[in-house]
């Protein structure tokens, strides 16, 4: 295991020939692809419904930068937010199969989609509209996040470790302590409390099923619970796995006692105060890290396995929007259309490589 690296400072040369637009730029997430992005030299407009918060955000990340207003559920606002921009990034959430108004604003209007899902029946929706995206000549990646971009590319680092076909994956998410908690992502997950879902082996239900993980010594050996994700639709088609299992696992094993009692207990009571209950987190200090790791593990029908974990100890959510960065370079300098994953659309090699150079750690069992 090597010891963790401090995030890359190389210098870049700004672009302005192709320009980003991030809808929901200043929020938890959304911030980090922003500042990401400029960081790497690119001209990023800032996108969202306050129109002050996406000021403040573009002024501060310098002169070349603009803000725009503008609403995802708008058709009319989402068209004149596009124009003169080459990519958006929707970081808005939380993602629902029903509010897919953004994408459909760019196969009109002729530019790249690229999200930050997790949402299974979001994604699902995405992946159907793949004849349309082709006929457009337009990209939608969807899913450039921690799930299912880094665990798709980390199921591709363990591939050449099995010498028979897979039958098992097992993803797991690691959440520091730490972390800003963006309330978008806290409803989405709150969400799932208690509900069942429909896998490959079978019917589960979302944060049961309680399991100590196993993940670099300075992250714990922390309880993973039940999540429901785009990997259970993904995945057997992509890796012909016949199993797939994803888990959450909290830094706080109280944090993972509350989201577990609640699903079993009181999951109506716990959708409704979970969010404001992260949201009032947010405005403190809480023990823990920053920490964010996510881990893929495969079977083979031999009974061999394999494992890759990505993770860093300081940086977790920079960590998980990274696959949408990379994806938003790649797509600026080649030609492709349809709907796809980070992981197809950049090669899984490339984003383990480009993980590795921009100072992220990885952990993997022997071949």
């Amino acid at each position: 295991m090597t010891e963790q690296p401090s995030i890359s400072s190389a210098q870049y040369v700004l672009r302005t020939d192709q320009k980003i637009v991030v809808f929901g730029g200043y929020g938890v997430f959304g911030r980090h692809v922003s500042e990401e992005l400029v960081r790497r030299g690119h001209a990023v407009t800032i996108a969202g419904r306050d129109r002050e918060r996406a000021r403040q955000l573009s002024e501060r990340l310098g002169p070349r930068h603009h803000s725009v207003q503008a609403d995802v559920s708008s058709t009319d606002s989402c068209v004149k937010a596009l124009q003169g921009h080459h990519v958006a990034i929707n970081c808005t959430g939380p993602f629902s199969a029903e509010c897919l108004t953004l994408l459909d604003a760019c196969i009109s209007v002729g530019v790249h989609h690229i999200d930050i899902a997790d949402n299974r029946g979001y994604v699902e929706q995405v992946m159907r509209r793949h004849d349309v995206l082709q006929q457009r000549g337009v990209v939608a990646a969807v899913g450039c996040s921690s799930l299912p971009g880094l665990s798709g590319c980390l199921v591709g680092d363990a591939l050449p470790r099995m010498r028979s076909p897979i039958a098992t994956i097992r993803v797991t998410l690691f959440i520091g302590s730490d972390n800003p908690k963006g309330y978008a992502a806290v409803k989405s997950a709150a969400g799932q409390l208690g509900t069942r879902f429909e896998t490959p082996q079978g019917n589960l239900r979302a944060f049961r099923d309680p399991e100590s993980i196993d993940l670099p010594s300075a992250l714990g050996r922390p309880i993973g619970l039940n999540f429901n994700s785009p990997e259970y639709d993904i995945f057997p088609q992509r890796f012909r796995a016949s199993s797939v299992t994803v888990k959450v696992a909290f830094e706080s094993r109280l944090v993972s006692a509350l989201f577990l009692a609640t699903s079993r207990i009181a999951p109506t009571l716990g959708r409704s105060i979970l969010p404001w209950t992260a949201r009032l987190a947010s405005s403190f200090r809480l023990f823990g890290t920053r920490a964010g790791a996510v881990k893929a593990a495969i079977t083979d029908i031999d009974g061999n396995s394999a494992w890759t974990t990505v993770w860093s100890a300081e940086h977790g959510q920079r960590l998980a929007i990274m696959p949408c960065v990379y994806a938003v370079e790649h797509l600026l300098d080649n030609r492709h259309s349809g709907a796809t994953t980070a992981y197809d659309l950049c090669g899984s090699d490339s984003l383990i490589s480009r993980l590795a150079q921009d100072g992220y750690s990885f952990d993997r069992n022997e071949s």
